[in-house]
């Protein structure tokens, strides 16, 4: 069975991958993130309805239905395991999940901890470049927003955000584990004046609102905003305006200890530096097309 990747834009996975059971009969499998194994090539990752472990020729060895995320933790030889409960926390309020240490070859539990968030299902494992900490993402159908966990107590830290709107692209720790970035999402049909049936409607020009950059410092837990916008020129509007890709800043993604890369709204990308501006102001006006995997 193929595999499709879903993140800043669609491509089709290398190879064939032998599909769970829960799957066999779908057309492909939908993956949103894929973590490739340094020395033992394994690929970990998360797709509908669960998390799974595909060696280099596509064969299967271990699939969590249920499960959020999956990373691998390589100094501790370790798979970190993100997976969704929806019980009540027994050592605070909040939505109960699951965080788990695997034996990154057998796959048996180590360790165990709860994850405590304020709604909805846990949804990403990120983890830091120490393998020291990581976050876990929750999403709900308005809101978003994650939770930090330190690995080497298995405690979750009092760091944490909450976004009113339901971002779907992870967030990233800076290389040296001071800074958590995430892109957030503003509104459908931003180019317009026009939120509703705004598909149908071209931009006034100027410059626009596409979403929001916060900058999170996890040694003072202390979170900044700053706005995105891009100029437009009058009339623009993206062919097949209705798709929800036209309405994403999608990263971000590291690229140095204070530089990182987001993906605008055409796929585009644009490298950022800390410390951000109050507004980010890009100043090039976005291409009306994309490349669309049908």
């Amino acid at each position: 069975m193929r595999a499709k990747l879903i993140h800043h834009t669609s491509e089709w996975l290398p190879g064939e991958f032998s599909p769970p059971d829960l799957l066999a009969q779908k057309p492909h499998l939908t993956v949103w993130r894929a973590h490739r194994h340094s020395k033992s090539g394994l690929i970990a990752m998360k797709v509908n309805q669960g998390t799974g472990v595909w060696d280099g020729d596509g064969h299967i060895l271990f699939y969590k239905k249920g499960g959020a995320d999956l990373a691998w933790r390589q100094k501790e030889s370790e798979l970190i395991s993100l997976e969704i409960g929806f019980g009540k926390c027994r050592q605070r309020e909040g939505v109960r999940h699951t965080l788990k240490r695997l034996d990154d070859k057998t796959f048996e539990p180590k360790d165990e901890m709860e994850v405590c968030v304020p709604m909805g299902p846990v949804e990403y494992l990120v983890l830091s470049r120490d393998e020291e900490k990581c976050l876990a993402t929750w999403r709900e159908q308005r809101q978003w927003g994650y939770v930090v966990i330190d690995l080497l107590t298995m405690s979750q830290l009092p760091i944490e955000l909450m976004w009113p709107s339901s971002t779907i692209s992870p967030p990233d720790f800076s290389p040296d584990g001071v800074f958590i970035v995430a892109s957030h999402y503003y509104r459908s049909g931003w180019w317009t004046d026009e939120e509703d049936d705004y598909w149908e409607f071209p931009s006034p020009g100027g410059a626009r609102k596409v979403g929001t950059i916060s900058v999170h410092d996890v040694v003072k837990n202390v979170i900044s905003y700053h706005d995105v916008s891009v100029d437009l020129p009058a009339g623009w509007i993206p062919e097949r305006p209705e798709e929800h890709e036209w309405n994403i800043i999608w990263g971000p993604n590291f690229v140095s200890e204070r530089e990182f890369r987001i993906w605008l709204p055409d796929d585009s990308t644009e490298v950022l530096q800390l410390p951000l501006p109050e507004r980010i102001e890009i100043h090039k006006t976005l291409s009306i097309q994309r490349q669309w995997l049908d």
